[in-house]
């Protein structure tokens, strides 16, 4: 079937993905170059987050970046007919194989039109929306935006000030085979909906979405600002990438997905904290550098790598502990709806303080293959002891254990006992071993004024009085002048 000559046009609802409608493009302002594009009937299907939603109507006018001249937005010259700014009821296309769009200062509105990013040429669709500093920020208003609705789509919004606000939605990889990639850094925010809205990735069967905060070229960079509701991962496959380096970022949509392609959210570098209802997250969590902190729940499956440390008091599905699992926030407990695995190498972090300890809920089996129990006291400036027992992992079943245990006091002595169903850290005092007639050494008598800013309390006043006695050999004293 082959429609020629028709415009305005809506694409119908089809189930034959395969045929393809052609669409002559009604051109408001000169002479248009191109005389058709092909568009699969396919596009009709889906259009935005919600199945209630109409199918993508082609109803209005169309205008083509063609990016002639430049990569000047508002200049007439780039476009297959009048520039989309302000009123406009265009639906705009970007596709160049010279210049590509880019808003590097000023407002603009691309009216209530659709967006489309899609390849042309083996070029892809992309939209820079870049803020220099100064008065004059980067910032695009649109209804709703295909970030990848054909072949390839990409946008970089970045910068201190640069915005692009979405009345609608958001998609990022509509159709089969598509892809698109969307990265929002060095403070730069994108809005759906008010901050109400629901960004998708990879909305179709065989189609890829991503979605950057912070860099997406490797090197890690500030993260920008998501101001959505939800983000839903489609039929399709579906990233979201953390690769930022702030301290303490928060992302507080949540987080979905079907179950059915490639889902994955990734945690490349910096410290970042879900913050939302995540249990509708059924794919795979990768924590390859920086930190991941859960303090609600997060579904699907995660492993933390080599590089990466997981904290929080959430719940996370099945995990596998390369590197480093910190249950808590400090003192504070996190739960594994699943099971739990240890591998050699790994360490398991445990804060104590006057409290009581960390710890880890498995509601499966927890099998230790090794690595490291690292206790550490947050008791600093303070008199309360630490010294005691503590249950610091609970499991339906418990199999293995740890390799070894330590602790960040040199007078501390840490150790493990286990059951069929927990592991307990013992704390005790780690008292020298003296000879019956050892004299301390003479030279050591500077120690008890080096230690008594410690003292204060009965525990203290202890320790300052085993100081005298150590030899000046022994590792703890060492540990302790150093």
């Amino acid at each position: 079937m082959k429609v020629k000559n028709v415009f305005p046009t809506t694409l119908a609802r089809s189930g034959d993905d395969d045929r393809t409608c052609f669409v002559k493009y009604r051109r408001p302002a000169r002479p248009f170059g191109r005389t058709r594009m092909a568009l699969p009937v396919a596009a009709a299907i889906a259009a935005g987050v919600s199945a209630a939603e109409p199918a993508l109507a082609i109803d209005t006018p169309y205008v083509v970046w063609e990016g002639i001249v430049s990569s000047e937005w508002s200049d007439e010259n780039n476009w297959s007919g009048d520039a989309p700014i302000g009123s406009s009821k265009l639906d705009i296309i970007i596709q160049s194989d010279k210049y590509f769009p880019v808003i590097n200062n000023g407002t603009f509105d691309s009216g209530t039109g659709t967006l489309v990013f899609m390849s042309h040429i083996g070029h892809p669709g992309r939209l820079d929306i870049t803020s220099l500093g100064g008065s004059d920020a980067a910032s695009l208003a649109s209804r709703r935006a295909f970030i990848g609705l054909f072949g390839s789509g990409e946008v970089n919004v970045s910068g201190q000030g640069a915005t692009w606000t979405l009345r609608d939605s958001l998609t990022i990889g509509e159709m089969k085979s598509s892809t698109g990639t969307l990265t929002v850094a060095n403070g730069a925010t994108v809005s759906v909906d008010g901050g109400k809205g629901t960004i998708v990735l990879g909305h179709n069967g065989g189609s890829t979405g991503a979605l950057y905060i912070g860099s997406s070229d490797g090197k890690a960079t500030a993260p920008g600002t998501i101001s959505a509701g939800k983000l839903n991962i489609g039929a399709g496959n579906g990233e979201l990438i953390f690769n930022h380096t702030a301290n303490d970022y928060d992302f507080d949509l949540a987080i979905s997905s079907s179950g059915t392609g490639t889902e994955r959210i990734s945690i490349a570098n910096g410290v970042t904290r879900l913050t939302g209802d995540n249990s509708g997250f059924q794919g795979y969590t990768s924590i390859e550098g920086g930190t991941l902190i859960v303090d609600k729940t997060l579904g699907g499956t995660t492993t933390v790598n080599t590089h990466g440390t997981l904290r929080g008091t959430g719940t996370v599905g099945d995990l596998l502990v390369y590197g480093v699992l910190a249950p808590g926030n400090s003192v504070g407990t996190m739960t594994v709806n699943g099971n739990a695995t240890f591998e050699s190498g790994s360490t398991y972090r445990v804060y104590v303080d006057s409290t009581g300890a960390s710890r880890t809920n498995v509601n499966g089996t927890a099998t230790i293959n090794g690595g490291t129990v690292d206790v550490v006291s947050l008791e600093v400036d303070r008199g309360e002891s630490v010294l005691g027992t503590y249950r610091i992992l609970q499991a339906k079943t418990l199999d293995g254990e740890f390799d070894s245990v330590r602790a960040n006091y040199a007078f501390l002595r840490p150790s493990l006992t286990y059951d069929a169903t927990s592991v307990r850290l013992v704390l005790s005092v780690d008292l020298p071993t003296i000879q019956p007639g050892t004299v301390p050494e003479p030279s050591q008598s500077f120690l008890r004024p080096l230690a008594s800013p410690f003292s204060g309390n009965s525990n203290q006043d202890a320790l300052v009085a085993i100081l005298d006695t150590i030899d000046s050999n022994d590792p703890r004293y060492q540990a302790f002048v150093n």
